[in-house]
């Protein structure tokens, strides 16, 4: 399965709810000696402070389209905020 979602395009780079990239989840449940090494996300290209500063940028992104009720249409979960996912700034 893991396989499978890999060729179709998964990104082993994404973090859950909790900031485990699904590499973290497997070792977590003790999976990682078969599919560690699968999970394993790939280098990034760029160093930490872009990374930061691209992360910065879309959390911008986000606020103003908020402010500016471009995301908040058809959602009625309360606050949009809570329920969106932020890149993760450190």
């Amino acid at each position: 399965m893991v396989s499978a979602l890999l060729e179709q395009g998964a990104l082993r780079s994404l973090r859950d709810a909790k900031g485990r990239t699904p590499q973290d989840v497997a070792v977590e449940r003790g999976h990682a000696d078969a599919l560690g090494h699968m999970l394993a996300p790939p280098p990034s290209p760029l160093d930490d402070r872009r990374v930061a500063i691209l992360d910065q940028r879309l959390g911008d992104v986000i606020d103003g389209r908020i402010r500016e009720g471009q995301l908040d249409r058809g959602y009625s979960g309360g606050e949009l905020r809570s329920a969106l996912r932020y890149p993760p700034w450190g």
